[in-house]
């Protein structure tokens, strides 16, 4: 198989790109390591709740409160998880991420909680028995 000049120059510069990358890229602490663990687990949990949720209720026709509240509950884990791929993309003197990842998970770990107990009818029953008694 030829390979003109132009092909086989963009595959050489993608090639030294890559290379760069996953030289320059810090891995992950045995610490960062630790509490990066349980990312997956939550982040099926998640989807597991999220189903659920949609199989209930049509997100689109929840009032505006509950709605907002879902899609926080819904990005709880996204500080956790860019912080994780910050981290991956850093060059070796980056520090340390233990700390912050610690906070960052526990507020996954929350919105995972609040997904879990999320009641898509709660405050709209609530709505319709003060409609009905006024």
């Amino acid at each position: 198989m030829k390979l003109n000049l132009k092909t086989s120059s963009i595959l050489i510069i993608i090639g030294f790109c890559i290379n760069i990358v996953n030289v320059s890229a810090r891995r992950l602490t045995h610490k960062e390591q630790e509490i990066a663990s349980s990312l997956n687990e939550l982040t099926r949990l998640n989807s597991e709740y999220l189903s659920k949720i949609n199989a209930s209720v049509k997100i689109e026709e929840l009032p505006l409160s509950k709605y907002l509240s879902l899609l926080v509950l819904k990005n709880g884990c996204a500080p956790f998880k860019q912080t994780l791929e910050k981290i991956e993309m850093a060059d070796e003197s980056f520090p340390d991420q233990s700390h912050g990842l610690v906070e960052k998970l526990s507020i996954c770990k929350r919105s995972t909680n609040g997904l879990k107990e999320f009641d898509v009818f709660a405050k709209v029953e609530e709505d319709m028995d003060l409609l009905s008694d006024e």
